[in-house]
């Protein structure tokens, strides 16, 4: 009787000790689940956005020229300096007459410091400075780096498309970026005596349309579709 009751305690001593275990590791679990979550380094990667206001007042034509000028002589420094550290990055351009108005964008998916040091680069312009100056340009104030509201891939396309679209487009759309952002360069190199940087531009622009219009439906639409394989697809405006 005595051994039984001698088994019958170390069997429910053995039993409490694996319970406390348990529960321990549950708690540790819950502990430190939601600190993993929050913690954020300070390289975690994001997207971010360097905008350039161009003036654009009621009943005006937008001075497309204006684009080609930030992309070569602001942006490119900045992002063949960096590129290794910048995943993806890409233009977007856009002038309607509302809140937003004329804006040429430079958007890049980095860590913040990067982000940090891009901003204060493009800051240092000369050009940019003069052209600011003359109130014919204007960067708007950058986003505040202590907090980073897109860290996904897919965190800057438009949520109204297939979410594999959104995770993929970055890459087509930066693809485009760099052959309009190489085009636009050398153009301009031919366009060097035009000592004004904005009739320069204007040349520029007016080169590059003309290019899109002759060659565009073939160089650009053409290939794409190629790559879709041919087949017909909805398109509307």
């Amino acid at each position: 009787m005595k051994q039984h009751l001698l088994w019958l305690l170390a069997s429910l001593t053995l039993l409490f000790q694996l319970s406390a275990c348990s529960t321990t590791a549950v708690k540790t679990k819950l502990t430190n689940s939601p600190q993993t979550s929050v913690v954020i380094s300070n390289n975690t990667k994001g997207w971010h956005y360097a905008r350039f206001r161009i003036p654009y007042p009621k009943n005006s034509q937008p001075n497309w020229s204006m684009g080609p000028l930030i992309a070569v002589e602001i942006i490119q420094p900045v992002l063949n300096k960096h590129r290794k550290k910048i995943q993806l990055w890409r233009f977007h351009r856009r002038a309607v007459h509302d809140g937003g108005g004329h804006l040429f964008s430079f958007i890049f998916y980095t860590d913040k410091t990067t982000a940090s040091q891009i901003y204060q680069e493009i800051q240092a312009n000369k050009l940019l400075q003069q052209l600011e100056k003359e109130q014919k340009l204007a960067m708007l104030k950058p986003e505040d780096l202590s907090k980073n509201p897109r860290p996904h891939i897919e965190d800057t396309s438009d949520k109204n498309w297939s979410l594999i679209i959104q995770k993929t487009w970055p890459e087509y759309i930066m693809g485009v970026s760099q052959q309009w952002l190489n085009m636009v360069t050398e153009i301009s190199k031919d366009q060097e005596k035009i000592l004004q940087p904005i009739a320069r531009y204007k040349k520029v622009q007016d080169i590059a349309t003309k290019i899109w219009i002759h060659e565009g439906k073939h160089a650009f639409l053409h290939h794409l579709n190629a790559i879709y394989a041919y087949q017909p697809l909805l398109m509307y405006y």
